[in-house]
C-alpha cells in the first residue's frame, strides 16, 4: 500500500510537525537551511573544480545590484520548480491532483486527506533534491563558466529548500512500525495504529 484516502480503524495522530507554529522548529529548519545551502556550495564548488581545473572557485561576496536581481530571480524559480516536481511526484503516484499555493511568493504543495505509507512518504519528499542533484552532476560541464557561480547557487539553493523535507524523514523514520503520514506543506501529520 502507497497510499490511502482512508485510514484504517484504531489509526490514530501520533504526532504533528508544525514548522509554522513552533518557533524552535521554524528557526531549526531555517538554521539548517543556511547550514546545508553553504555546505552545499562548497561541494558543488569543490565537484566543479574537480571536473574543470580552469574554475577558479565561487565567490559569495561583491555582488552587484543585477547580480543579487538574477540571485533572487533563481531562487524564486528554484522554490517553484522544488515544489513543482513534488506536485508531479504526488499526482503520479496518486493519480489525484495536489493543493498548490504559493503564500508570500513560497510555494507549497499539499496532499490533504491523502495518507502516505512511510516508505512511498520518503520517497516522494527526495526527489526534488535528487533529481535536481543529478541535473546538476549531468550539466555542470556544458555550463558557461561566467555562470558557474549562479548555477552552483542554484542548485544549493534546491539543497537548502529541502532542509524541511529532511526534518521531516527524520521524524518519520523514528517512528516504529507501521505509520501514515498526511503531508499539509508546513504541518505534516503522523498516524500510528493503537495497540
Amino acid at each position: 500500500m502507497q497510499f490511502t484516502k482512508q485510514l484504517p480503524p484504531k489509526v490514530t495522530p501520533f504526532r504533528k510537525l508544525d514548522f509554522t507554529r513552533d518557533s524552535s522548529s521554524y528557526l531549526m529548519v531555517n538554521i539548517m537551511m543556511a547550514m546545508t545551502l553553504l555546505l552545499f556550495f562548497y561541494i558543488f564548488s569543490l565537484f566543479i573544480k574537480s571536473m574543470l581545473p580552469e574554475f577558479e572557485g565561487a565567490a559569495l561576496g561583491g555582488f552587484s545590484f543585477w547580480e543579487v536581481m538574477i540571485v533572487l530571480v533563481m531562487s524564486f524559480v528554484m522554490m517553484f520548480l522544488h515544489e513543482g516536481i513534488h506536485f508531479v511526484a504526488y499526482q503520479t503516484v496518486t493519480g489525484i491532483k495536489p493543493d498548490f499555493s504559493a503564500k508570500s511568493a513560497n510555494p507549497h504543495t499539499r496532499m490533504p486527506g491523502v495518507y502516505f505509507s512511510k516508505g512511498i512518504f520518503i520517497f516522494l519528499k527526495l526527489i526534488p533534491l535528487v533529481l535536481l542533484t543529478a541535473i546538476f552532476l549531468l550539466v555542470a560541464p556544458i555550463i558557461p563558466m561566467s555562470w558557474m557561480t549562479y548555477f552552483i547557487f542554484f542548485f544549493a539553493g534546491n539543497a537548502a529548500f529541502s532542509s524541511s523535507d529532511l526534518i521531516t524523514i527524520t521524524q518519520v523514520l523514528r517512528v516504529r512500525g507501521k505509520v501514515y503520514v498526511e503531508d499539509l506543506s508546513d504541518v505534516v501529520i503522523l498516524y500510528t495504529q493503537e495497540d
